[in-house]
């Protein structure tokens, strides 16, 4: 029985997650002389590996599930819900919706066995999976994951890209391997990227050109110094089209001068902030130079770990 999907942004990667659940309980368990009778499902199951991963699955009563799974190493938390029934010790389930968008998505049909406080499933073809009551359901926000703010005023018009769709960002190690890069989706129609028709996307890459660890201070665009901290932009203002897409060293400089910088006040393995201002200009468009250009001011971004 599958019950997450890990995804990332800016490139979206998709993968299904079977997950093997053993864990910690306390809540009351369904007994009687049948162990395979569908209330035996009903419940919160829980697994932990201390440090790597942590997995919640609700089974309710009235025919839904409900799952998270928490990567403690990565930092992401997956979501999935769904529907269920059971018949002659056969789990149907089928999902409905992960992190948050609809799906549609074939049942699957998993055999399944109580046990006192654990459940065994067991996906075809793969080894037995155990899992334990687990004492509640925990929400993504409880985990602490990153949260990013980013905006800025494009053309003079304040433009919230705040919304990263799960993107994957270990502060620590990007931080120590000498590039960040902090983006976030504007959304209006809250479709998700996959549907999202108007979405546009801003992103902003520090970095150091020797591929050292970095530190807070002035990122430049395209200015090589002793520091050798560097940042770029780029803007997509149609984001499922690779055709428009802005960035701050794509122009001709001898027309259209580089201009902008990202200047960082907090860099750390929890929390990254600082301010920026960008030119981006539009190469790709054949209408130039001058290319078209548009304005990033009093631009923001934070991502912080709770």
């Amino acid at each position: 029985m599958r019950f997450t999907e890990r995804r990332s942004l800016g490139r979206i990667v998709w993968a299904f997650a079977l997950i093997p659940v053993l864990g910690v309980a306390s809540c009351t368990e369904t007994t009687g002389p049948d162990p395979l009778s569908a209330d035996a499902l009903i419940g919160i199951w829980a697994y932990e590996v201390p440090g790597v991963t942590e997995v919640t699955i609700e089974i309710e009563d009235g025919g839904t599930w409900s799952s998270i799974e928490a990567d403690l190493v990565n930092r992401v938390c997956d979501t999935a819900a769904g529907v269920w029934s059971a018949a002659e010790g056969v789990l149907t389930a089928q999902a409905t919706e992960r992190n948050g968008d609809p799906v549609s998505e074939p049942a699957e049909r998993t055999p399944y066995g109580r046990s006192g406080s654990t459940l065994t499933l067991t996906p075809s073809g793969e080894a037995p999976n155990t899992y334990a009551v687990g004492a509640s359901f925990p929400v993504c926000s409880d985990y602490g994951w990153a949260t990013i703010v980013l905006y800025a005023e494009l053309d003079g018009v304040m433009t919230e890209f705040s919304d990263p769709y799960g993107a994957l960002i270990d502060l620590e190690a990007s931080t120590a391997d000498g590039t960040v890069s902090v983006a976030g989706l504007l959304d209006p129609e809250g479709l998700g990227p996959e549907q999202c028709t108007t979405c546009s996307w801003l992103q902003i890459d520090l970095y150091h050109e020797l591929g050292v660890a970095l530190y807070p201070g002035t990122y430049p665009i395209e200015q090589f110094g002793p520091t050798g901290l560097r940042a770029e932009a780029t803007y997509w203002p149609e984001f499922r089209s690779l055709d428009r897409t802005y960035g701050s060293n794509d122009s001709d400089p001898s027309v259209q001068p580089w201009t902008g910088q990202a200047v960082v006040s907090t860099l750390s393995p929890l929390v990254a902030e600082g301010s920026f201002e960008f030119t981006v200009f539009d190469a790709g468009s054949g209408t130039g130079p001058p290319y078209p250009s548009v304005v990033l001011t009093n631009g923001y971004f934070r991502i912080s770990y709770n």
